[in-house]
């Protein structure tokens, strides 16, 4: 009786690691029982979970997940693993057969129909812009040629990143991220892509550039019937160039949920099921919450400026004031009919008078040439170089987090003071979050600044700068250069 005790207790805590290691989250679990395909949105970098046959190390560089007609599958980051979720033994299988690995790291799955894709992602030194197509016969990846190459990367929180997948259509959209100082190969990037957005149609593989994106910091959390939804209760519409919000009630309850100040983890799985979004961020329950149309306000703004509007926005107004614009073009034309009449009058009379004046010029003393010369004033070299542009231009570049941190540390450096990463996380609202998240936020808010003012200055140096902190040299301060500061004062206003 003993021994059959000890082999019992044995058996329990010997498996009782792998069953709990191996346990499906709750949200995995009900996204497993909906039919038809699922956009999921997928945060932190460790696996909610443990897979025995996942090599060290990549269980914490982040997952993809997409829900499709054939199943529910996960993707672990940098690795071209495939696994299927088994409903029956409530196991993950692995069903490819990939080899290579380390060339995909924060790349997009997304699945169209039975069609399982994957896109861009970095790895090797680059950001990649392959489109690849996994074959479920031989197990493995193949790469679908397209007409244009646009290195893109995923990026938790949407930080200067956005995507939307239009399973009607079968066009995949994304913001362009331009030229990157992790690119390695010259004839891989495109310096004119920058903030636009581009549409991918899938079957065929050509690019399409729809436009100049209007906001690149999207928090994405899920895809209503209406379009993209974010934390702030924004709806992106990409397919009718619209944007929504929500109303201040339903707003309330969505930033209950997402942004909880008791909450020790942060946000791990969530997607919508028609109108209801599901979100979570432990293992074993989830948050959900349902969304009409009638909670939506159209705000009349456009998601992107279009090529059309750049070139033909002024064709409304000329349709509209045509027969003005007819009247003073045959105007324009009349008058300078009549000029011409009169300047050949003039010319005829004024060579009669030509020989009178030649006389009195021979009286004129003349002047030398050096002379003359130097009594025209001339431009100084800050006249010849001096920059000008308009600041409101350039302030619609910057997002209002952007601003709101550009000119923190603008008042600061002129007080010839540092700022603190403690401050700066004040600034950008994430005091309460992870040091990972903490860190993440500012680093792109920097970089993004450094990387849309130095459009203006030319300059390989960085708008801002930082120094290591004379109390703590594992910590960094930051500040404007001092060359930099009556360039960004102008830009704020201050000048």
């Amino acid at each position: 009786m003993q021994i059959r005790q000890f082999f019992l207790w044995a058996i329990i805590f010997g498996y009782g690691p792998i069953l709990r290691g191996e346990s499906v989250p709750a949200i995995l679990k009900r996204l497993a029982e909906m039919e038809g395909n699922v956009q999921v949105f997928c945060y932190p970098k460790n696996l909610p979970f443990t897979i025995a046959d996942l090599p060290v190390g990549f269980s914490n560089s982040g997952y993809g997940v997409v829900k499709n007609d054939s199943g529910l599958f996960i993707f672990p980051q940098g690795t071209g693993r495939v696994y299927r979720y088994q409903n029956e033994s409530m196991r993950w299988k692995r069903v490819d057969s990939t080899y290579f690995k380390g060339y995909n790291f924060n790349s997009l799955h997304f699945g169209i129909g039975n069609e399982i894709y994957s896109f861009g992602g970095y790895g090797f030194w680059q950001i990649n812009g392959m489109l690849r197509q996994y074959n479920p016969i031989s197990g493995e990846w193949n790469i679908i040629k397209t007409n244009r190459y646009i290195p893109w990367m995923l990026k938790h929180y949407g930080l200067s990143n956005f995507y939307f997948l239009d399973t009607l259509s079968g066009k995949l959209v994304v913001n362009g991220l331009g030229t990157n100082g992790l690119q390695t190969l010259k004839d891989q990037t495109d310096p004119e892509i920058g903030t636009d957005i581009y549409a991918l149609d899938i079957k065929n593989g050509d690019w399409q550039k729809l436009g100049h994106f209007r906001d690149t910091a999207l928090e994405m959390i899920g895809l209503l019937p209406w379009g993209i939804l974010d934390v702030h209760g924004n709806v992106t519409d990409i397919p009718n160039n619209r944007t929504y919000k929500l109303g201040e009630q339903l707003i309330s309850k969505l930033q209950a949920i997402t942004y909880r100040s008791n909450a020790s983890a942060e946000l791990q799985i969530s997607f919508c099921n028609d109108s209801t979004l599901f979100i979570t961020r432990n293992d074993q329950d989830y948050d959900t919450l349902i969304i009409t149309h009638a909670d939506l306000k159209d705000l009349n703004i456009p998601v992107y400026e279009t090529i059309e509007t750049g070139i033909f926005k002024n064709w409304s107004g000329i349709k509209e004031y045509g027969g003005l614009v007819l009247v003073l073009t045959s105007g324009f034309i009349l008058g300078l009919f009549i000029r011409r009449e009169k300047y050949a009058i003039t010319r005829a009379s004024s060579g009669n008078a030509i020989e009178g004046f030649t006389e009195i010029d021979k009286n004129i003393p003349s002047i030398p040439t050096a002379q003359a010369v130097a009594d025209i004033p001339q431009k100084t070299p800050f006249e010849e170089k001096a920059v000008t542009f308009r600041s409101s231009r350039i302030l619609e570049l910057l997002e209002e987090k952007e601003r709101s941190l550009l000119e923190f540390i603008y008042h600061y450096s002129a007080e010839e003071r540092l700022t603190t990463i403690e401050e700066i996380n004040k600034v950008i609202g994430v005091a309460n979050r992870s040091m990972e998240v903490q860190k993440r936020m500012r680093s792109d808010l920097i970089g993004s600044i450094n990387q849309k003012m130095g459009l203006i200055t030319k300059d390989k140096k960085s708008i801002i700068s930082k120094q290591r902190s004379e109390f703590d040299k594992r910590s960094f301060e930051y500040y404007i250069r001092s060359e930099h500061m009556d360039l960004v004062a102008r830009v704020l206003g201050s000048k």
